[in-house]
């Protein structure tokens, strides 16, 4: 038996409520995708375009994931205007000044494992 790819852990967790994950009742996703090379910043000749899924999330999906993520915040240096970003493995979210959230996923489609979205 198979176990589930990473994508659909990844869409799991976004898939929760202010409180608590209920999976009863499904939210929407706001955000983008892209499906490109291995690297985000500096990709090699022979990258192949198909590697990486990376999924951006903005809205209540990317606060409910800001929130169930169990690391402390801590203040972004890329950002440098008071953002707060949280951290589990390759999965990073950030909160912003205003209260806006996004966050990156990124998904090595080849080894079927969770990798970097976000490049500072």
């Amino acid at each position: 038996m198979r176990s589930p790819t990473p994508l659909i852990i990844a869409l799991a967790l976004i898939s929760s409520s202010r409180a608590a994950p209920d999976h009863q009742a499904p939210a929407k996703l706001t955000g983008t995708y892209s499906i490109g090379t291995s690297s985000l910043t500096d990709p090699a000749p022979g990258d192949a375009k198909d590697s990486l899924l990376r999924l951006y999330l903005t809205g209540s999906a990317a606060r409910d994931l800001f929130n169930a993520i169990s690391s402390k915040q801590k203040r972004d240096e890329c950002f440098d205007d008071g953002t707060m970003t949280k951290v589990s493995g390759e999965i990073m979210c950030a909160k912003h000044p205003k209260g806006a959230h996004e966050c990156w996923i990124g998904i090595d489609l080849k080894k079927q494992a969770l990798a970097p979205g976000f490049v500072c």
